[in-house]
């Protein structure tokens, strides 16, 4: 088994990189033996080590050139941090001033429609906070969820109601309709008089 040197995207997503002193091992093959070329150089598992991602420091999250952590295992978080998954994460963390790092779970490569080109498309889960302020942000994402489920079911209460108030509006348009013109709303039935079929084509 192999992975690649440091720099490569595989390197880093198994938490492991190449040694500094130790060169890239031969790729062995049913054919013969190949040597990797250097974008694709391979090493045993025994010259490789942890992949050092860095720690928390003076409640400061390290984060890369772009700003953010990329998380493809538990081995890329940051010590003394935690992830926090919840989708109000970085929302508490910027009410609380907790300082954060979104985290890069992995990339979409999905296209919005056949016309248009396969593009990766980064995507985010969370955010990474320091330990010391696990507690209080997954305290507050539970308050942002709460929050968020009774502005829900009150929006579904109201449309419920409107719904209701439509609908006896119509009906009580359809009453004085028919006990004013007699017969049916939809069709001329032959109980109506042809004064009251008059006056409805006239509507």
């Amino acid at each position: 088994a192999g992975v690649r040197r440091q720099g490569q995207p595989s390197a880093s997503r198994q938490g492991s990189t190449g040694e500094d002193e130790e060169e890239d091992y031969f790729f062995y093959s049913d054919e013969g033996t190949a040597k990797t070329n250097d974008s694709d150089e391979l090493f045993g598992e025994w010259q490789t080590c942890a992949l050092d991602v860095g720690c928390a420091v003076d409640g400061k999250v390290p984060k890369n050139e772009f700003g953010n952590i990329e998380v493809w295992t538990e081995a890329h978080i940051p010590r003394g941090c935690v992830h926090i998954k919840s989708e109000f994460a970085s929302k508490v963390a910027r009410r609380l001033r907790v300082d954060f790092a979104p985290a890069l779970v992995g990339f979409d490569y999905s296209r919005d429609n056949k016309l248009t080109s396969r593009k990766s498309k980064a995507v985010f889960q969370g955010v990474i906070v320091v330990s010391e302020a696990q507690t209080i942000i997954e305290e507050a994402c539970l308050a942002e969820e709460a929050k968020r489920a009774q502005e829900e079911h009150e929006q579904h209460v109201e449309q419920v109601r409107a719904n209701w108030k439509l609908f006896f509006r119509a009906l009580n348009v359809k009453l004085k309709i028919q006990t004013k013109y007699g017969g049916a709303i939809d069709d001329i039935t032959e109980n109506a008089t042809y004064e009251s079929n008059k006056k409805r084509r006239k509507c």
